[in-house]
């Protein structure tokens, strides 16, 4: 793959200073707001007796806005695998939000320094991804196989260089005008944190970086659903809510001094882990993001091209260059987002095929989910028995004559185990 590598400019730093609003001049305050629960103490407490709340956002760029702007960038909510408008997110109150952000953007935009402070999140940090930040390496290699995988790389920080900064995701609240939330976004990565709003009611979120057309505060950056929106924050149940599983593919890992390799890496809580064993509760919906980096590969059947043991039967999967959302309302008074494409479908077709995520159930079943090649793919499932189950990858992007050496073989990078407990 070939890949846009960035060089950020990232400290540790806390500012608190005034802001620029939704698109007109008023001030406000870039600090820990009431509405926003920072501390370690506050989430952690709750962490321990409830799953965060998933919140996914995917940022994409060739969405038509009208003759004047042409393609404009825009926030969309992946969720239960559709696409979703961003102009009224829904969020509980009191508890922990772990959000996942997508950003498909390689640029970055004029940004007010006053934004490069992470604000409002645990620790007031942000977790920030991709494949070349993420640097793991095999343990113990040889030329067939190594004995595993060391998860490194990536950045945590609480300060992005306003210089860097392709988007940002801001809360602030409808009461107060105070930000209660800020979130720096760096071009072509994945980023994750978390976050608590306390207080119900309303608030609205703007992208703070100026990305609009004609000029940097119009077009998209003034438009409901594209890079501004409402926050509705309330008290409702997150029972049974589904249960969140985030992955990574990343290509260009090195396996020893010469050879690079790809592997599945998981994300949650801001950090990765290892995918030589993932854990996920019985009886319930699993809802699985993959967010590739890698481009394709050829598959080692094209059958694994195949969707199967979905809900439906299907995966939604979306690139930058698939999602072109336009506007409603007219194109000189715009009033929103019509969200238009991705796919939902049974297959991929092969030639775009980049891995597989493909659960063994036993018995010739399997919960085959098809990566296409720099997407983002969206799925769930249930595993109903308790038990040990294996995973693999069935693109043939490993050593050997056949491709299923190396990665293909080592738990960690291609392969692994599924605990269901």
């Amino acid at each position: 793959m070939v890949s846009e590598r960035i060089f950020y400019s990232v400290v540790t730093a806390i500012i608190v200073l005034g802001g620029i609003g939704i698109g007109v001049a008023y001030h406000a305050s870039l600090g820990a707001s009431p509405e926003s629960t920072t501390g370690p103490g506050a989430i952690n407490a709750q962490a321990t007796a409830v799953q965060p709340y998933q919140l996914t956002l995917v940022v994409t760029t060739q969405n038509y806005f009208n003759a004047t702007a042409g393609q404009q960038p825009a926030f969309f909510v992946l969720q239960n695998n559709t696409l979703q408008s961003s102009e009224n997110i829904k969020l509980p109150a009191s508890v922990p939000i772990q959000l996942t952000i997508r950003n498909y953007d390689g640029g970055a935009a004029s940004t007010d320094s006053n934004y490069s402070a992470v604000v409002g999140t645990y620790n007031d940090q942000v977790s920030v991804y991709n494949e070349t930040l993420i640097q793991s390496y095999a343990i113990d290699p040889t030329s067939t196989a190594a004995s595993g995988i060391a998860i490194t790389g990536g950045i945590v920080t609480t300060y992005v260089d306003n210089n860097s900064i392709s988007h940002t995701f801001t809360i602030f609240s409808n009461a107060t005008h105070k930000v209660a939330v800020n979130i720096p976004i760096l071009p072509s990565t994945v980023e994750q944190t978390t976050f608590m709003l306390s207080q119900p009611g309303g608030y609205y979120w703007q992208c703070e970086a100026g990305c609009g057309a004609p000029s940097e505060f119009t077009g998209a950056m003034s438009t409901p659903g594209w890079m501004t929106g409402y926050v509705t924050v309330a008290n409702m149940s997150v029972a049974n809510q589904p249960y969140g599983l985030n992955l990574l593919a990343v290509p260009h890992q090195p396996w020893n001094s010469t050879a690079h390799q790809p592997a599945f890496i998981v994300l949650s809580n801001g950090a990765l882990y290892s995918s030589s064993n993932i854990s996920i509760p019985a009886d319930t919906r699993i809802n699985v993001n993959i967010f590739n980096f890698d481009t394709a590969g050829p598959l080692y059947q094209d059958s694994y091209a195949n969707v199967t043991g979905t809900v439906g039967g299907k995966i939604f999967y979306l690139n930058d260059s698939t999602v072109n959302s336009t506007i409603t309302g007219s194109p000189g008074s715009p009033t929103g987002i019509s969200v238009s494409g991705g796919s939902w479908a049974s297959n991929i077709s092969a030639s775009e095929a980049s891995h597989t995520f493909t659960i063994s159930l036993g018995a010739g079943s399997t919960i085959n989910i098809p990566v296409a090649d720099s997407a983002t793919v969206s799925a769930s499932f249930y595993i109903n028995q308790t038990g040990t189950y294996s995973w693999a990858c069935w693109d043939a992007c490993g050593f050997g004559a056949n491709g299923m050496e190396g990665a293909m073989m080592t738990p960690g990078w291609m392969m692994g185990s599924v605990y269901v407990y």
